[in-house]
C-alpha cells in the first residue's frame, strides 16, 4: 500500500517525536511518563483527500524513564468506536480484516 504518512500535518501536543523506521508510511512517539502515568495526545491534521488508516501499534518491553531496568507493555486498541472497518473491506473485495486489524485500525475518508 501506498504510504500516506506525509499527507498528515502531525501536532504533538503531549509526548515526544522519535525517528521512524520508515518516514513514508509510519510515525513514532513515544509518551511521557508523569507521576507514573503515560499520556501522549497528537493532533492529526490532513492535506490530502482520500481514504486513509490510522494504525497504533502495540509496544512490548518499552523501558521506562525513571528505571532504566523496568519495562513496561502498551496496547492500543478503539473500544466503542466505528471504526469503518468497512470501507478499508470495500477497498480490497474478498478481504476480511484480522481480529488485530478490527481492533487497532481506524478508517477515514477525507473529501
Amino acid at each position: 500500500p501506498l504510504g500516506a504518512a506525509n499527507f498528515f500535518n502531525n501536532i504533538l501536543i503531549t509526548g515526544k517525536a522519535t525517528a521512524s523506521i520508515n518516514v513514508n508510511k509510519i510515525r513514532e512517539f513515544l509518551f511521557l511518563e508523569e507521576a507514573g502515568f503515560y499520556n501522549f495526545k497528537l493532533a492529526i491534521v490532513p492535506t490530502k483527500r482520500g481514504l486513509f488508516v490510522i494504525s497504533p501499534g502495540d509496544a512490548a518491553n518499552v523501558y521506562t524513564t525513571s528505571n532504566k531496568c523496568q519495562k513496561v507493555f502498551f496496547s492500543l486498541t478503539f473500544t466503542e468506536t466505528n471504526q469503518r472497518i468497512f470501507l478499508y473491506e470495500q477497498t480490497r473485495p474478498g478481504y476480511t480484516a484480522s481480529v488485530y486489524e478490527k481492533s487497532h485500525m481506524y478508517v477515514f475518508k477525507v473529501f
